[in-house]
């Protein structure tokens, strides 16, 4: 090779060193400032230097600062001396100080007009006790959406007047939305216009992983989580729940438990060989003293730790959210805590579950897309067992639903975290619903489908310990004894999760029949195969991907056809689908239909190939 051709080649050699060193710093730069600004709180003079940040704060030397976020790809104008909280930017950013909170979601529409979103949005603003201030696009093309309101104030530092600003973006099909909380009356518009008036596009950087919360637990060590435990809840803990010691144990939700009857409970440990060591209780919040005290001494002298649900119900008037934070429900609060701490046993407590789905009403969905009620009244339930003992023998599980419902960001089940140091055990729930209502998108899904990546996602997040809070598979749609069987092949590579509890009952519909039958012994097969599974006889390998029976298309399709050629033979021309599922009488309804305890019109194991017997049947042949 010439001097020319040598020069040539170490100046191109030069040029991709110096490139790869550039990449190099920025990869370094989006380390330390991306990651370590997105998972922890810093003030807008802590954005650390570099070319490629998640976020960035300038002052702009007017009372104003210019906050850009690149995750998100924005940049807005926000007061200066604001803090900036980005350990959820995968969700939304928050700018905050003792008086305000701005929280900033980017919501893709995903098919879903914009007014469809802010509408359903905002439909909290039913409930009479919230005033609506002002609701109005402040555009002439209607593409910034204003909502006011505000409600009554319950609690010392309450952020109780808000604005929300929807910016929809029909370029990219996507709405910023701004949720403005502040604890000053906002006069009108003009007090936050400059937010929306400021909002704009800016680059974006990819996407990164959910943060990992902090919370594993030492064994070797006493402080902590551990110190505030007596030392038979530690034990139980040790045994059942941490990561070291504990592998999988089962668990029992069985209805007429509930009621003090543990027959069905005793039959099937007595086919199973198997003991379950937790079962689980609901309770409700109201202003009456429950029977908390008998419940947890029977299933102790059963040789069971109790999962004990604490839940509310809707009122007439008003959230029940606010009326606790307002102290109507103390003294309920209070025996039912002292009940817990003078029990002195360990209970696995797990209050206000599947906060982001819209059927409860401790859901933001019902309390001004808010999350940090919950959080309030998660804390102060807290505070009130701290008062009695009743820390000391409790197991704290924070437990959201596994999808969100709506599937908005201000509503993600991240959001509604109280902090590591209320929570022991994160919970996961799923289930397997069934296809019994098909003509409203239900779809039967396999145990992976529901739970891998959830699990994988809580698994890289939280680093406390994992359990399935309750779950189930229904019997309409599919073969729930090979369910059962992948089930139990898949939860056990997920070695993360310590305790899965089965929801043994049903959902009814309408008309007072069995909608989603959860049964364990729904069947002699699924009986079958859950002893089985319990008891560890399958050979544990990765499920084969096609192992699902499920009927979804053409099955399904056929299914439905089936559906409608039955129909017309048992019931009145014109009846449609739905009220033949509903309506049918026992005497007529093909037996593979409905299922109840007792045995009467039980589902099929071989549901398509009674069906199409009975097709054969009424058509003679």
């Amino acid at each position: 090779m010439n001097r020319k051709a040598k020069n040539a080649a170490c100046k191109f050699i030069a040029v991709v060193v110096a490139l790869a060193c550039a990449a190099v710093g920025v990869l370094a730069c989006f380390e330390c400032g991306f990651y370590g600004m997105m998972y922890g709180r810093t003030s807008a003079a802590g954005a650390e230097s570099g070319s490629l940040r998640a976020f960035s704060a300038e002052d702009l030397g007017d009372g104003y600062m210019l906050f850009s976020n690149h995750y998100d790809g924005y940049e807005i104008k926000v007061p200066s001396g604001m803090s900036i909280d980005m350990s959820m930017a995968e969700v939304c950013a928050v700018i905050y100080d003792d008086v305000t909170r701005i929280e900033i979601y980017r919501q893709d529409l995903n098919g879903e007009s914009a007014e469809g979103y802010i509408n359903y949005s905002n439909k909290f603003a039913a409930d009479s006790k919230i005033r609506v201030i002002e609701s109005r696009y402040v555009d002439d093309e209607e593409t910034v959406h204003l909502f006011m309101w505000s409600r009554g104030k319950i609690m010392d530092g309450d952020r109780n007047y808000y604005a929300s600003v929807d910016i929809v973006d029909e370029k990219s099909n996507v709405v910023f939305s701004i949720l403005y909380k502040t604890q000053r009356e906002i006069d009108d518009y003009s007090d936050i216009s400059y937010l929306a008036d400021s909002l704009k596009p800016a680059y974006r950087v990819s996407q990164a992983p959910h943060a990992a919360n902090t919370g594993k637990i030492d064994l070797n060590k006493a402080d902590g989580i551990f110190s505030r435990w007596n030392s038979e809840t530690a034990a139980f803990y040790g045994r059942y729940l941490s990561e070291v010691m504990a592998g999988l144990s089962w668990g029992i939700f069985e209805p007429d438990s509930s009621n003090f009857d543990y027959n069905t409970v005793h039959r099937y440990e007595k086919e199973f060989g198997y003991k379950f060591p937790v079962v689980l209780n609901y309770t409700q919040i109201s202003e009456k003293k429950s029977n908390l005290a008998e419940r947890l001494s029977m299933a102790w002298n059963e040789g069971k730790v109790t999962e004990l649900t604490l839940q509310m119900t809707a009122l007439d008037e008003g959230n029940m959210m606010y009326e606790l934070l307002g102290g109507q429900y103390d003294d309920f609060l209070n025996e039912y805590a002292k009940t817990i701490a003078d029990f002195k046993h360990p209970v696995l407590f797990r209050p206000l579950n599947e906060m982001n789905g819209d059927w409860c009403v401790y859901s933001a969905y019902h309390t001004c897309k808010d999350t940090e009620i919950y959080k309030a009244v998660y804390k102060y339930i807290y505070d009130i067992f701290g008062k009695h003992g009743a820390l000391e023998n409790t197991i704290w599980v924070w437990n959201p639903n596994s999808r969100s419902f709506p599937n908005y960001k201000w509503n993600d089940a991240f959001m509604y975290y109280p902090g590591d140091e209320y929570v022991d055990v994160v919970g996961l729930t799923a289930y397997n619903t069934g296809c019994y209502y098909y003509t409203y998108g239900e779809e039967w899904r396999e145990f992976a489908d529901l739970y891998s990546d959830l699990y994988d996602e809580y698994a890289k997040r939280f680093a406390k310990p994992l359990i399935i809070t309750e779950f189930a598979c229904a019997e309409f749609g599919g073969d729930k004894a090979a369910w059962m069987e992948e089930m139990f092949k898949v939860i056990a590579g997920m070695d993360r999760i310590k305790i899965a509890i089965w929801w043994d009952g049903c959902d009814w519909d309408a008309y007072g029949n069995v909608a989603r039958a959860y049964y364990i012994d729904s069947s002699s097969e699924s009986l079958s195969t859950f002893g089985r599974g319990i008891r560890g006889e399958f050979d544990i390998e990765a499920p084969n991907p096609d192992f699902s029976s499920a009927y979804t298309g053409e099955k399904l399709e056929k299914m439905k056809a089936e559906l409608e050629e039955n129909k017309a033979a048992a019931f009145a021309e014109g009846t449609t689908v739905e009220e033949y599922l509903g309506k049918g009488r026992p005497d007529t309804r093909p037996s593979w239909l409905m299922q109840k305890r007792d045995g009467s019109f039980g589902y099929s194991d071989k549901k398509l190939k009674e069906l199409q017997e009975i097709n054969k049947l009424s058509k003679g042949e």
